[in-house]
């Protein structure tokens, strides 16, 4: 996971990402529901949310990866294999074998994603702006994802405000983006991040 950080941070050679989405482009539409990147806008989407930087989007790693579980040495990563659960130590998710690098994907997987405009519940549509709890259906949404568990509903709303931080930092530092996913440093800036926030800050 380390030598994946230096190297998304390595090929960050911009300062900053800018959008550049344009309006009604069919594949945005189809990368929306299935956490993509579309090439020919170069923009990137997970829960819904459009990101730029590419070294971002890599970085929250939507879908999950097949790894030779008996080569995991990690006591709680072995735990965590047994019961699709979360590891804090290496902050890795596992569901069905699959590992998961960030916590908010790992989430999103127990969910379904979906277009918002289908949605028949006016506050559900309303919670796929970003995130919230339906009650009457007992249901959350975190962006365009449709969440039955409450703690994986709310586990998974700490991931997507995380997500945002970086995303928004991306806009004047892609470096910084990645450090705020990551709890690293910018050498860029110069700046270190836990948990979102910038350390000594």
């Amino acid at each position: 996971m380390r030598a994946f950080i230096l190297m998304l941070a390595t090929a960050a050679g911009t300062a900053g990402c800018t959008p550049s989405a344009p309006p009604g482009c069919p594949t945005c539409a189809r990368a929306r529901l299935a956490n993509e990147w579309c090439d020919a806008c170069k923009v990137g989407y997970v829960a819904g949310v459009p990101i730029q930087c590419k070294v971002v989007f890599e970085c929250i790693d939507a879908h999950g990866h097949k790894l030779m579980l008996r080569t995991i040495e990690c006591p709680s990563c072995k735990a965590a294999i047994a019961i699709n659960g979360f590891c804090e130590t290496c902050r890795i998710g596992w569901l069905d074998g699959l590992a998961y690098y960030s916590r908010l994907t790992y989430h999103l997987a127990k969910g379904k994603a979906c277009d918002p405009a289908t949605l028949g519940c006016a506050a559900c549509r309303g919670n796929a702006s970003r995130y919230g709890w339906c009650a009457a259906c007992g249901v959350g949404m975190i962006g365009n994802v449709a969440i039955r568990d409450r703690k994986d509903f709310d586990d998974g709303c700490r991931g997507y405000d995380l997500m945002i931080t970086a995303v928004e930092a991306s806009r004047r530092c892609d470096v910084c983006g990645l450090a705020i996913m990551t709890d690293t440093s910018c050498f860029r800036c110069r700046k270190t991040y836990k948990d979102g926030k910038e350390v000594g800050s």
